[in-house]
């Protein structure tokens, strides 16, 4: 019996300890770079679904005006996402009548070097300010 009782108290070796602690180091170093690039992924996704929706409440304005330079975006679209945290602001250049350029510039909260900047016009032309290709980006 107290041969049984010893054993039962014994606890992890430091060794036992090390082993796990170099397993969840392992993990970690694998899993969070990962999650990273998700969230940089699904950040720059809702950027893009807000510059289309922007794109669309400009042409409403526009079938009014039919004037570009007199188009103002909505407020509740300057910014991804439009509540909480902002990782994109938008902003919305018309420099004549006829054309508009809307961008998504991403903040120091949104690393995106690779694609930098989304861009979207008149005609729907997206294109990006980084070096990845803009299809890629726009997730097309």
């Amino acid at each position: 019996m107290n041969r049984i009782h010893r054993y039962a108290a014994r606890g992890f070796s430091l060794i036992e300890m090390m082993i796990v602690l170099a397993i969840i180091a392992i993990l970690a170093a694998i899993v969070y770079p990962s999650y990273t690039s998700y969230m940089v992924k699904t950040r720059r996704a809702e950027a893009a679904g807000i510059l289309q929706e922007a794109a669309m409440a400009i042409e409403r304005q526009y079938g009014q005006t039919r004037d570009y330079s007199k188009i103002t975006l909505p407020t509740d679209l300057a910014k991804s996402p439009k509540s909480g945290d902002t990782f994109y602001t938008v902003t919305l250049a018309t420099p004549d009548s006829r054309t508009y350029t809307l961008t998504a510039t991403p903040t120091t909260r949104q690393p995106d070097a690779e694609c930098g900047n989304l861009i979207l016009d008149q005609d729907g032309n997206r294109t990006v300010s980084g070096s990845r290709p803009a299809a890629e980006c726009w997730g097309s």
